[in-house]
């Protein structure tokens, strides 16, 4: 028998998944259809994505699923 005892449990998981699987980032309609990456989340609440501000289109998310 070997001195050294492991623990399969923390070597075996990832650090990401401990908590809980990621959570996805959600885009607005308008950068959805164009596939576009929605830059939402880095401001602030009631702004419109720079993608719809450009494109003078209102931003608007879908529901929850």
């Amino acid at each position: 028998m070997s001195c050294r005892q492991y623990n399969f449990q923390q070597t075996l998981t990832p650090k990401s998944y401990q908590n809980g699987p990621p959570k996805r980032k959600r885009s607005c309609t308008y950068c959805q259809s164009k596939h576009y990456p929605c830059d939402k989340a880095e401001r602030y609440p009631g702004d419109s994505c720079g993608n719809c501000q450009e494109a003078n289109q209102v931003c608007v998310y879908p529901p929850p699923k």
